[in-house]
């Protein structure tokens, strides 16, 4: 596992081809004084290994002068500048010196480059590069993230890039902290404060959650991020999850039940409450109104078909008409040999002759979704005929 330090490197004013000294003050008071904020993050982190992303027109010169120090080579700083200098726009992606720029920098670090961000074309074409950056990371990593420089579209956009890499990256790689290094304040202190953005990547993993358990009715991501805030609740969310994951349809309605408890307390966390509550009042608002067990597991099919869960939404379909019958034998819901009496009621009797219909279509799918027995049915054909199902049960179990 290495620190790495993803940097975003800037053009400075015109006519200005360096960066002013700053005396970066971290969070925990430490003050370093340096040209760089990456050198001073470097320093401040331990960092073991740096990506410095920017156009060919950044100052690239100045960070080969600077992190060179003593060993700088003067021939190769003239030729930098002049380059970096003369770039424009439509220049070729190219650095010459590029190798001693990136010795300079540090073992293992690399001098990226991208476009102006100008068009769809070139933000797509920055978003691929930051993208393959996957492929020098190691599992484990940790991201030190520093937007302070650049134009402020593309570490905006790039760093958005990095965070969709760190939730699919199979390296398990984690964006520690973001810095931006406030040189506009520097004058008014006498110091240029280095704060920590470390809740864009909070209010990121609430909206992965929140539209997890919107969706879905996934809650482990929010379970999670309320574990420290609300044990109680965070555990009540968990177990939820784990009832809907496996599709038991007792449980799960108890369980639904329990959820109200949570639902217009008020946590100590704003995104939680702006998440939690809602989300699970209209969880209630379309489950608790069924008070028979039939009803409620109707509901909870039709819930997984809008969601597209369809293969639940065939079990929990099929469970909820012997349910139903259940109820209108006065059987026990929850007895096996019932439930079985329940299905010859269906097969034979002729009063549940429109139920028996729609009864043995639907399950001669689900049998083929389960077991993989039949193969002639398209999967598009499948996801009509269970919306038809739900349409007629409607006028049945209600």
């Amino acid at each position: 596992m290495s620190k790495v330090l993803i940097s975003f490197l800037g053009t400075a004013q015109p006519k200005e081809r360096e960066y002013r000294t700053a005396n970066y003050r971290f969070n925990d008071g430490r003050q370093l004084t340096s040209s760089f904020i990456a050198k001073a993050i470097k320093q401040h982190d331990d960092i073991d290994k740096m990506f410095l992303v920017g156009t060919v027109k950044s100052m690239w010169e100045e960070v080969y002068r600077s992190f060179a120090g003593d060993g700088v080579d003067e021939d190769i700083y003239l030729q930098l500048s002049d380059h970096c200098t003369q770039a424009r726009a439509n220049s070729p992606l190219e650095l010459p010196h590029r190798a001693a720029v990136e010795h300079a920098m540090g073992k293992g670090s690399k001098a990226v480059l991208i476009r102006y961000g100008l068009n769809e074309e070139e933000i797509e074409y920055n978003a691929n590069v930051i993208f393959q950056l996957e492929q020098d990371l190691n599992a484990g990593d940790e991201l030190y993230v520093d937007i302070t420089h650049s134009f402020r579209s593309l570490p905006l956009f790039l760093m958005n890039c990095l965070i969709y890499l760190q939730n699919v990256s199979r390296r398990g790689v984690k964006i520690k902290t973001i810095y931006y290094g406030m040189l506009d304040v520097s004058g008014e202190l006498g110091y240029t404060p280095v704060v920590e953005l470390n809740n864009i990547l909070t209010m990121n993993d609430w909206i992965i959650g929140a539209y997890a358990f919107a969706n879905f009715g996934n809650a482990y991501k929010i379970s999670e991020l309320m574990r420290a805030d609300d044990g109680e609740a965070s555990e009540r969310l968990n177990r939820f999850t784990e009832l809907m994951s496996l599709n038991f349809l007792t449980a799960i309605k108890n369980e639904a039940q329990s959820l109200s408890s949570i639902r217009n307390k008020a946590f100590s966390s704003p995104m939680a409450n702006m998440v939690v509550s809602p989300i699970i009042k209209d969880f209630i608002r379309d489950f608790m109104s069924a008070e028979q067990q039939s009803v409620f597991q109707f509901k909870l099919a039709q819930w997984h078909l809008k969601h597209k869960n369809y293969s639940s939404a065939y079990l929990t379909l099929i469970e909820s008409i012997v349910t139903y019958v259940c109820e209108c034998e006065h059987l026990d819901i929850n007895d096996k040999d019932c439930r079985d009496e329940a299905k010859q009621f269906i097969w034979l009797s002729e009063e549940y002759s429109d139920l028996r219909r729609i009864f043995n279509r639907t399950n001669k799918i689900r049998i083929s979704i389960a077991h993989q027995v039949e193969r002639n049915s398209s999967y598009t054909s499948m996801i009509k005929k269970l919306e038809q199902s739900i349409e007629e049960l409607k006028a049945i179990i209600k």
